[in-house]
């Protein structure tokens, strides 16, 4: 059987395990404080830095990063952020996927199913 310190080792590096307990804090504070809508959009968070008192947001899916990607949302992040760590900095960023295109996936679907699928 294997011993706890086995089961629970990481090869993350300090600052990676930085920035993922500081999200973990963030999704914490969101939940708690009812920010429901932005503890959603997290969701589209793939990965998260740490780099010089900024914690990086990394979203891979970009209609989540479009809409936390105004004043007010940045606002409230960056005053939850700071409530856990007054030195923090907080930065979003998008890793460059495309957002859903509706009339793209209509197209698809008409040209793969038109015959037996009908889109309304």
């Amino acid at each position: 059987m294997a011993n706890i310190e086995s089961i629970f080792t990481s090869d993350l590096d300090e600052n990676s395990k930085r920035a993922k307990s500081i999200f973990g804090k963030l999704l914490i504070s969101l939940r708690k404080n009812d920010y429901i809508k932005l503890y959603s959009l997290m969701s589209g968070v793939s990965d998260t830095k740490f780099e010089d008192n900024v914690i990086k947001l990394i979203f891979s899916d970009n209609t989540s990063y479009e809409m936390v990607n105004n004043s007010s949302d940045i606002a409230v992040l960056s005053e939850l952020v700071a409530q856990i760590d007054s030195t923090l900095k907080l930065q979003i960023e998008s890793s460059g996927e495309k957002s859903f295109d509706e009339h793209k996936f209509t197209e698809y679907l008409k040209d793969e199913f038109g015959k037996i699928l009908t889109i309304k």
